[in-house]
C-alpha cells in the first residue's frame, strides 16, 4: 500500500454530521433503504421459545461486531418451520445492532455462513439487498453512516439502550449508486480493509515474538558472542538460585532503587497538590508528562500539555529529560515503563509518574525500562496491589521491586535485541495508522460521490 492515494481520493477528515447523505459529487441521486432492499426485525426472545421441537441457533446483538460476526457464543431457541422461513439468514444479509448503546447502534456485519444455518433475534435488524445490489457496498455504506453519527441521530433512547428502529432505518435516505460503481467502491474498501487486517495480524504476531524473546532475554541473557544461554535444564552449571528463581551465574539481584544515580532527586515522583494544578497548564512551553503518555517500551506524546519555563524552574526536582526512565504509579497495570526519548525536550512529570535517572556507569536505561515491563516484575506489582480497587504503587513500592541484573555490556546487548523488535512494531504501527487514515478518507470520498470512482490505473497507484 502506498503511503499516499492519488490526487482526488486522498484520505481526509470527515466533515460535520448530517441527518441525510451530503450533497453528492456525482449524479447518483438518492433513494431510501427500503427501496434497495428488505428490512426485517428479528424474532423476539421469550421463555416459551427456549424449549420445543425445532431448536435453532440464532444471532443476537452480542454476535454482531464492527465488520464481522462472532459465531463462538451462539444461543438456541425454538423456531417453527414458518418462522425459519421468515427469520433465517442467507449469505449477503447484513445484520445491524437494533438495541445498543447510542454510539454503537447500527453497528453491522455481513452474514457469511450457509443459508438457513442461523436465525436472528429482535436485538438485530436484517437488511437483505435487492437483486442487483452489492451487499459489501451497503455494509460499507452503513459503516460510514455509523461513523458519521447518522444512526445515532435517528435512534430512540430508552434507559441505557438506544433503538435503531426497523422503520426508521428503512426510511433513511442513501445514495442511489449504480451496481458497477457499488462493486468498484466495495472492492477498493475491501482491499484496504484486507491490508489493515494483515497489518494487525503482523503486529499481533510480532508482539507474541517479543513476549517470548523478553522471557528468554531476562531469564537466560546473552553471552559475549551474542547468543542466548542454553536453558537452565540443559546447562545447570551456568545458573544459580536466587530470590527470583534461576538466573545466570554472573547476574545479581538488586532493588529498582539501587539502579538510580547517586545524586539528589535521581528517583522521584511528580509534585503534589497545589504545586501543579490545571490552571498552570499552557498550550506551549515546557511539556508535562502524564500516565497516558507512557506506554510499554514506547513514549507517546498524547497530552500536549505545557507549563511556563518559570513554573518548570520551580518544579526542577521533578524534571524529566531524555534518557530518564518514566514509570506509571497507577493504571491497569501500574508500573508500565519506558525511556523518555531524545526527541522530547526536558519536561516535568505529574504526581502519578515515577522518574528514575539511572546510574549510567552500571545501568542501561533501555534495559532497565524493559526489565520493569517483564512478567516477573508484573507479578511483583500484582502482589503489591492485590485486592485494591484502583491498583497503584507508591515510590517505596517502586524502590523495592526486585530485578535480576546482568553487567552493563550484557544489558546493552539485551536492549539492542529488543530494539530491533520494537522497531518492527513501530514501523507496522505507523503503516496501520496510515491505512486507517486512508480508509476514513476513501469512505467519505467514494461513498458520498465527492470523488468519482477511480479507474484501474488509479487503483494501481493506490497499491490496491
Amino acid at each position: 500500500m502506498s503511503d499516499s492515494a492519488p490526487t482526488g481520493i486522498q484520505a481526509r477528515a470527515t466533515g460535520g454530521i448530517r441527518s441525510t447523505p451530503p450533497r453528492l459529487g456525482l449524479s447518483w441521486g438518492t433513494t431510501t433503504i427500503r427501496q434497495v432492499g428488505s428490512v426485517k426485525l428479528g424474532r423476539q426472545r421469550s421463555p416459551a421459545y427456549l424449549t420445543g421441537n425445532w431448536p435453532m441457533p440464532y444471532l443476537r446483538v452480542a454476535n454482531v461486531l464492527d465488520g464481522f460476526i462472532d459465531y463462538s457464543d451462539v444461543l438456541e431457541m425454538d423456531f417453527t418451520e414458518t418462522e425459519r422461513k421468515i427469520f433465517s439468514l442467507r449469505p449477503g444479509d447484513i445484520l445491524l445492532n437494533e438495541g445498543q448503546s447510542l454510539e454503537l447502534v447500527g453497528r453491522c456485519a455481513i452474514y457469511d455462513r450457509s443459508e438457513g444455518e442461523y436465525c436472528f433475534q429482535n436485538t438485530l435488524v436484517r437488511f437483505r439487498p435487492n437483486r442487483g445490489q452489492s451487499p459489501s457496498f451497503y455494509r460499507w455504506l452503513f459503516k460510514w453512516f455509523l461513523d458519521r453519527g447518522l444512526f445515532k441521530q435517528i435512534a430512540k433512547q430508552t434507559t441505557s439502550v438506544a433503538h435503531l428502529g426497523a422503520d426508521r432505518f428503512a426510511g433513511m435516505r442513501c445514495p442511489n449508486v449504480p451496481l458497477d460503481h457499488q462493486k468498484q467502491i466495495a472492492e477498493i474498501l475491501d482491499s484496504l480493509q484486507d491490508a489493515i487486517e494483515r497489518t494487525e495480524a503482523l503486529i499481533a504476531k510480532t508482539q507474541q515474538i517479543k513476549t517470548g524473546l523478553m522471557h528468554d532475554l531476562f531469564t537466560r541473557g546473552v553471552t559475549p558472542d551474542g547468543r542466548l544461554r542454553p536453558p537452565q535444564d540443559q546447562a545447570p552449571e551456568l545458573y544459580k538460585q536466587s530470590p527470583l528463581g534461576w538466573i545466570p551465574q554472573e547476574w545479581g539481584v538488586f532493588n529498582s532503587g539501587d539502579c538510580a544515580a547517586n545524586a539528589p532527586s535521581s528517583l522521584t515522583i511528580g509534585p503534589f497538590g497545589s504545586d501543579l494544578v490545571t490552571t498552570d497548564y499552557r498550550n506551549e512551553g515546557v511539556p508535562v508528562v502524564f500516565v497516558r503518555d507512557v506506554k510499554e517500551s514506547t513514549f507517546a506524546w498524547n497530552s500536549g500539555v505545557y507549563i511556563t519555563p518559570e513554573k518548570a524552574l520551580k518544579l526542577d526536582a521533578h524534571q524529566v529529560r531524555p534518557g530518564d526512565v518514566v514509570s506509571t504509579k497507577m493504571g491497569l497495570p501500574p508500573c508500565v515503563s519506558c525511556v523518555y526519548p531524545d526527541w522530547m525536550p526536558p519536561g516535568v512529570i505529574t504526581a502519578d509518574i515515577v522518574r528514575l535517572r539511572p546510574n549510567l556507569a552500571e545501568i542501561d536505561a533501555r534495559w532497565f525500562a524493559a526489565a520493569l515491563n517483564t512478567e516477573g516484575t508484573k507479578r511483583q506489582v500484582k502482589a503489591i496491589t492485590a485486592g485494591v480497587t484502583r491498583p497503584k504503587i507508591t515510590l517505596t513500592d517502586f524502590r523495592r521491586l526486585r530485578l535480576a541484573c546482568p553487567g552493563k555490556s550484557e544489558q546493552m546487548a539485551i536492549a539492542d535485541r529488543l530494539a530491533i523488535v520494537d522497531g518492527v512494531l513501530h514501523e507496522n504501527a505507523e503503516i496501520l495508522k496510515k491505512l486507517e487514515t486512508q480508509k476514513v478518507g476513501l469512505m467519505r470520498d467514494l461513498l458520498s460521490g465527492i470523488v468519482p470512482v477511480p479507474g484501474d490505473d488509479d487503483w494501481r497507484e493506490c497499491g490496491l
